[in-house]
């Protein structure tokens, strides 16, 4: 890894933002891949042409959230579709390059728009406990870059039920334009 840029994040307080690629290293599916086996399963389900129609269009336009919100709005959808996405997004015993380079450095903080807890097992395997918090107001209100450290903040939240999860459009939406969520 390059040596000044190690130096550099040495100096002050650095928050890292870690999107998908390392999870993909791990087997997840990328965003296109868990839409394309989204719309697989559901395609297995007896719903009509012209419902799913327009869920199609969005894939094809690679809209994800838009699909996802779509297919929420069917009869049993939004459980259907965090049910699928769960088991699709679950968190293994996978080791990842990435994600081993990622929590040796000395990051404040990990923001992440990840489902998974990938990123919190690499921490473990390196011997930080980190402290999870998600995308709720509350959780939000608790971090300050100035006195936390070995914290994971999941942006998009994650499929346990206890928070804002950010997967859909109108969940896109919501989070960006609630003001619950302006603190």
């Amino acid at each position: 890894m390059d040596e000044e840029f190690i130096e550099y994040i040495c100096t002050a307080p650095c928050l890292a933002l870690v999107g998908s690629g390392p999870s993909a290293e791990c087997d997840l599916p990328t965003w296109r891949r868990l839409a394309d086996q989204i719309l697989e399963r559901l395609n297995k389900l007896s719903f009509d042409e012209k419902l799913l129609d327009p869920i199609e269009a969005a894939f094809g336009q690679e809209n994800y959230p838009l699909m996802f919100d779509r297919i929420s709005r069917l009869p049993g959808g939004k459980a259907f579709l965090e049910r699928n996405c769960a088991e699709l997004l679950r968190t293994t015993d996978a080791v990842g390059t990435v994600y081993n380079e990622i929590v040796r450095l000395p990051f404040r903080a990990f923001f992440t728009t990840n489902f998974d807890d990938f990123l919190s097992k690499h921490l473990e395997r390196g011997n930080v406990a980190p402290i999870c918090l998600k995308n709720s107001p509350g959780d939000l209100a608790k971090f300050d870059v100035d006195t936390l450290t070995g914290y994971v903040v999941k942006l998009h939240g994650d499929f346990d039920g206890n928070c804002s999860l950010v997967l859909t459009e109108s969940q896109y939406e919501a989070i960006c334009f609630s003001p619950e969520f302006n603190i």
